[in-house]
């Protein structure tokens, strides 16, 4: 095979939009480890915006109720898209 016959599996993606997650390409041995990879670093954008936001709200005052809302709402979409999803139980 030459090398204009090589086929790439997969075309190259454009970057990611500043603050996106990086795009993953999902092959079936690798699901389980990108799948988790995505997870644990959104669980670390979430955990630093909410500790900003918190200690933000702590400084300025006036912003601590639409802190706790946002916290709220945050927690009401993870147990709703839990639900659909059968996996989250609430205690």
């Amino acid at each position: 095979m030459s090398g204009s016959d090589e086929v790439t599996p997969f075309a190259p993606q454009p970057p990611p939009p500043p603050g996106a997650l990086p795009y993953a390409t999902l092959t079936t041995d690798r699901i389980a480890n990108e799948l988790l990879e995505e997870t644990l670093l959104c669980l670390e954008q979430l955990t630093t915006g909410g500790t900003v936001m918190a200690i933000n709200s702590t400084r300025n005052t006036e912003q601590s109720p639409r802190g706790r809302q946002l916290l709220g709402d945050l927690l009401a979409l993870i147990q709703e898209a839990g639900k659909d999803l059968e996996t989250y139980a609430p205690s």
